[in-house]
């Protein structure tokens, strides 16, 4: 088994958001389920579960995953936490319900618009976290993540693994549906919360050249 540190810096604006009182923010973490998959398609390893743009009978844009575990990549990205500390920058939009897109209707019978305040990450925005793979793995440098599918740059480095079923507070925010903990901080992020400063029984000890790091493993391995 290899771990890998990884960090991404986007390369635009990138919108994902989540429903607040104040209206739509964008959280500092990127979600297990959006790297993995991202990965995935990027490496065409699951082109049967890849159309460009999922929409359900309802019209809205609503993926078709379980968890962010993808068993037949062979590995396992973690979510990630952003590491710089970038500005967002802030933009009003008018969004018509929940339907894709922007736009308006005007004339008898329009309907009244939404008006939402949403946020984006700018460039230059870095997120790290870990890809732990069954065995040597060879990843793109760039993937697309968010709404609009944004060109994001990929930098992976591979540490060397001190320990394994190790319990300690693992240094990544933890998806429990793929790894169990026994205690944790919750994250509210769609599609599902996430644990930060997770207790994981089984995880692994790796040496990279900035430190040594606790990376939990998915309990299906």
């Amino acid at each position: 088994m290899e771990v890998y540190r990884y960090s991404v810096e986007i390369q635009d604006f990138l919108f994902y958001a989540q429903e607040a009182i104040s209206g739509t923010v964008t959280p500092r973490w990127l979600h297990a389920t959006a790297m993995n998959y991202a990965l995935a398609y990027a490496m065409n390893i699951i082109p049967e579960e890849q159309p460009y743009v999922m929409r359900s009978k309802e019209g809205r844009n609503v993926p078709s995953y379980e968890s962010s575990f993808i068993q037949k990549a062979g590995f396992y990205a973690t979510a990630a936490s952003v590491s710089n500390i970038a500005r967002p920058k802030l933009h009003t939009y008018l969004v018509k319900g929940d339907q894709e897109g922007y736009g308006y209707i005007s004339g008898r019978g329009g309907e009244v618009l939404r008006v939402s305040r949403v946020s984006m990450l700018p460039p230059g925005t870095i997120f790290n976290g870990f890809i732990v793979s069954e065995k040597h793995g060879e990843f793109p440098p760039r993937i697309r993540l968010g709404r609009f599918r944004i060109p994001v740059r990929l930098n992976v480095s591979r540490g060397e693994v001190v320990s394994k079923n190790e319990e300690h507070i693992v240094d990544h925010p933890v998806d429990p549906l793929v790894t169990t903990v026994k205690r944790g901080v919750l994250i509210p992020m769609l599609p599902y919360p996430l644990v930060t400063k997770a207790c994981s029984r089984n995880c692994l000890v790796v040496r990279f050249d900035e430190g040594v790091f606790h990376v939990a493993t998915p309990d299906l391995w």
